[in-house]
């Protein structure tokens, strides 16, 4: 194998520092894979149903076999050019003595069930810097400058490629099988080490065909490939040479970043990934996991696989399918967006760099999700605002401004309706065996688990009692009633019993006994966050009917200045509800079984950390009240 680095011409000079790779610098190695497998991904073979296959294994080769020779000449003036002894120089050395081994370390990573790299999609990835041939819309690369991670991971900054297909008859070209092999080198632009004051391009070419001058190097092909750069069947191979990952175990960072990544193309059966005898696959996938350390992609691979909680949500920036996991106190409090080819993206909590994250977190259930897209024009839009290196959705990257609003706006009615479906589902989560809140121990003193009763699990099955209080001073004292399995209401101050108006309906409990107006909130929460409170409760109330509450601390005594001041109220859920602020009452109209959810803004100073709802509704001078 010979190398040629074309004459700069007269033109312009690259240094050490290569931008295209700053990009994937950071976990270099997790980044290559990602970025490796994510092509093959996108270069599946559409005519047959067979997952693509990708193999990754450590191989060595003879160093004459990529002209470790020829190639140290050039590595050799490059170096000249470093004044200092940084970082790229100590690279640069390390890279000489690796060419002078007899044998080089090689990671091998090819695949199969996939198109080959033909025509244009060889071009692109080995003469194009910064272009991409991908003409799928939902294919996951979008820049061309993927390519460049692998040579983060190899000493001498050299990578082969090699790909077999099948050419179709075509006028001017041959038919049948191809093969085609050349290796590339990337390092500064550097002196002729055979001709003086001729100054050469950063990026090299290596290649057994005959070179010649001013024009491009052809790759190798045929039986003139080394047996190992061969493939065995139609598709793509990536051969970094010199292997140098930067981490002590490589196979398990690549096992881990493969499932964290890619856990939805493997579980769709799309992707199968082999590392030197070990597969990842829709059969191991479950074992992998359990063997993997603690990450969010096992939440969201379990959401994928059983969560029977979806919504198909669609709005100006297109469709998306929304999957959601819910009351489990391990989930993440995240939104994942995973492509339509089955990579995981983001699941940060940003909106700048996940559009799709919600805002419902601490002091709700823990929940989950999964949002992809739904077609590929959908996926094309978002795809469109991902940064190289596929870990982000950032809006911002739209260079024109007015797009570039119109979609934020487009953005945002996505994510306030991915928000109002998972704030209903965390409303909706059956509470009914245990919440694992320390504080709803004292929301539900006197629910039938008072002192004494385990907080951090604090069940809500036991009967609630009703009271009946005056606007006044003193929230009047009550007495127990065991046919209602609670207390009976006694107006305060020992004036008689109040005699309330409207219609009559049986206990909540169903249990026999006397009638009474009674107050109807059922499945209560209040939970603090910061300088918030959570509420929910379900409505027994009949439609249109009004409901009107205070939050009181907790406690056996109620008075009125017992009620929490609240600066602020808006509605969750359900979307529409209108909610009006009188003092410290809360007034909204009532929808029968409906489960409503609000948060009530209340000074920051509040020392309190136990809270109860009380439903105030005015029967002549008094008030009653539920607990």
């Amino acid at each position: 194998m010979k190398w040629y680095f074309p004459p700069t011409g007269g033109g312009v000079s690259y240094g050490v520092n290569d931008s295209s790779q700053e990009h994937f610098r950071a976990n270099a190695w997790e980044n290559t894979i990602r970025e490796i497998i994510q092509n093959s991904l996108d270069a599946f073979n559409e005519h047959n149903n067979n997952p693509v296959v990708v193999k990754i294994s450590e191989i060595t080769i003879p160093a004459r076999e990529i002209g470790a020779e020829d190639l140290a000449g050039h590595v050799s003036k490059a170096l000249e050019r470093i004044t200092q002894d940084n970082t790229i120089g100590k690279e640069y050395k390390n890279a000489l003595k690796t060419l002078k081994q007899d044998a080089i370390k090689v990671l091998a990573i090819t695949d199969t069930n996939t198109t080959g790299l033909v025509d244009d999609k060889w071009d692109a990835l080995v003469y194009d810097e910064g272009v991409t041939s991908k003409n799928i819309s939902a294919s996951g690369g979008s820049f061309g400058i993927g390519k460049s991670a692998p040579y983060l991971v190899s000493s001498i900054k050299t990578v082969c490629y090699s790909t077999r297909y099948l050419q179709r008859r075509t006028p001017g070209k041959k038919s049948g099988r191809m093969e085609k092999f050349i290796a590339r080198c990337k390092i500064s632009s550097h002196e002729n080490p055979k001709k003086t004051n001729e100054m050469l391009q950063h990026i090299g070419f290596g290649t057994k065909a005959r070179l010649k001058q001013n024009e491009r190097a052809e790759p190798t092909t045929g039986n003139n490939i080394h047996k190992q750069f061969r493939l065995d069947g139609v598709g793509s191979g990536i051969f970094i040479i010199g292997f140098e990952p930067g981490v002590k175990d490589w196979v398990k960072i690549a096992k881990e970043s493969i499932v964290r990544s890619f856990f939805v193309a493997i579980h769709e059966k799309k992707l199968q990934v082999i590392i030197n005898s070990e597969t990842i696959s829709y059969e191991t996938l479950d074992n992998i996991f359990e063997n993997t350390k603690k990450t969010h992609s096992k939440h969201y691979y379990h959401i994928i696989r059983d969560s029977e909680i979806k919504q198909s949500i669609a709005g100006d920036m297109g469709k998306f399918s929304v999957k959601l996991s819910v009351g489990d106190k391990n989930l993440p409090n995240r939104i994942a967006y995973v492509n339509r080819r089955g990579m995981l993206i983001t699941d940060d909590k940003t909106f700048n760099t996940n559009p799709f994250s919600t805002s419902v977190g601490k002091g709700w259930a823990k929940y989950a999700g999964v949002v992809m897209a739904e077609d590929d024009r959908t996926a094309e839009q978002i795809r469109n605002m991902e940064p190289p290196n596929h870990h982000a959705i950032e809006f911002k990257r739209i260079n024109d401004e007015r797009q570039r609003e119109i979609t934020k706006k487009n953005l945002k009615q996505i994510q306030k309706n991915i928000e109002d479906f998972v704030s209903q589902n965390i409303a909706d989560t059956d509470e009914e065996n245990s919440i694992q809140l320390p504080e709803l121990a004292e929301i539900l003193s006197g629910s039938g688990n008072g002192a004494g009763s385990d907080p951090y699990h604090c069940d809500k099955s036991g009967d609630l009692d009703y009271r009946t209080i005056t606007p006044s001073t003193q929230l009047g004292q009550t007495k127990t009633n065991p046919e209602l399995g609670g207390e009976e209401p006694v107006l305060s101050e020992g004036k008689g019993e109040g005699k309330g108006q409207g219609s009559e309906r049986r206990h909540p409990t169903g249990r026999d006994g006397p009638k009474h107006d009674m107050p109807f909130l059922e499945r209560q929460r209040v939970v603090r966050s910061e300088n918030k409170l959570h509420v929910i409760f379900t409505s027994r109330h009949d439609d249109g009917k009004p409901i009107r509450i205070a939050i009181m601390r907790a406690g056996e005594e109620k008075r009125n200045e017992s009620e929490i001041p609240i600066i602020s109220a808006s509605v969750i859920s359900p979307p529409g509800l209108d909610v009006k602020k009188d003092g410290n009452h809360i007034t909204m109209m009532s929808t029968f079984n409906e489960r409503i959810v609000l948060d009530l803004e209340i000074p920051k100073n509040e020392p309190y950390t136990g809270y109860e709802i009380m439903e105030i509704i005015q029967v002549d001078k008094s008030v009653r009240s539920k607990r």
